[in-house]
């Protein structure tokens, strides 16, 4: 075999080893965690009083003006 196939073959191998390593590679800390508890916007505190004066609290009317305001994840039957 000749030497500088033996290079160039050796040179191609050591190339595929360290792009598959610097991509694989430690990236850094993992991104923070999400907070367990959701923040509450005070847009939806004051609908809260609304629909809670207009309609009575936790009454279908009541979850579905939440809903309608964008403050609740679905209206209540």
């Amino acid at each position: 075999m000749q030497p500088s196939l033996v290079l160039a073959s050796a040179a191609a191998f050591a190339g595929v080893l360290l792009s598959s390593n610097a991509n694989g590679g430690d990236l850094g800390p993992p991104p923070p965690a999400a907070p367990i508890v959701d923040t509450v916007s005070y847009r939806c505190l004051r609908w809260n009083e609304k629909c809670e004066w207009r309609w009575g609290a936790a009454t279908p009317r009541y979850y579905r003006c939440m809903w309608r305001h964008g403050c609740a994840p679905a209206p209540h039957p």
